[in-house]
């Protein structure tokens, strides 16, 4: 690959693998923690578009203060939704695949690249991931559907699917927005 030596996987900002989209909404403090995750995947290079969904805490603030140039910043004065901010997300997305972080998640350090290497062995063009859930002290509480594996499916889908699995990922330009 083309990536940063200071950080492996990091990737190319001008041609990211992967434009992981994150929607927020007055919850800075655990949207830093997800950038944080998004930040340290391995084996991807990758972009984080923030859309901030007319947050008046310090969300602008605190992405501010985090010294990556794969961080990108959009402010939205009213606020439109969830699904108002990702498609936002991904007109401004520039990677060859989508991924959905919501931001009060935190991701594996290889999901991104386990997930896109699934995918592509399997010519598929999107997939989601089943979530642990953690208690404060970053212990596992619970699975959903007892796995944390990629489920890899055919075809396309639409705004109901990504309702349902937030933690899905699609390659960039299927067609419609969701």
């Amino acid at each position: 690959g083309h990536g940063d030596p200071a950080h492996p996987g990091s990737g190319s900002v001008s041609e990211p693998e992967v434009s992981v989209i994150v929607p927020t909404r007055n919850r800075s403090q655990r949207l830093v923690v997800a950038l944080r995750s998004a930040l340290q995947q391995q084996g991807v290079g990758l972009e984080v578009v923030v859309v901030d969904d007319g947050s008046t805490d310090d969300t602008r603030e605190l992405v501010a203060r985090i010294d990556d140039p794969r961080i990108s910043y959009i402010h939205r004065d009213d606020p439109g939704g969830v699904s108002v901010a990702r498609n936002l997300g991904i007109e401004r997305a520039r990677g060859r695949w989508i991924a959905f972080l919501d931001d009060d998640d935190i991701w594996a350090p290889t999901k991104l690249s386990r997930q896109v290497a699934a995918m592509v062995a399997q010519g598929r063009t999107w997939s989601y991931a089943g979530e642990v859930l953690v208690d404060g002290t970053a212990r596992v509480a619970s699975q959903s559907n007892g796995t944390t594996a990629y489920q890899v499916v055919n075809g396309h889908c639409g705004c109901r699917d990504f309702e349902k699995a937030p933690h899905a990922l699609c390659k960039h330009r299927l067609g419609a927005a969701i």
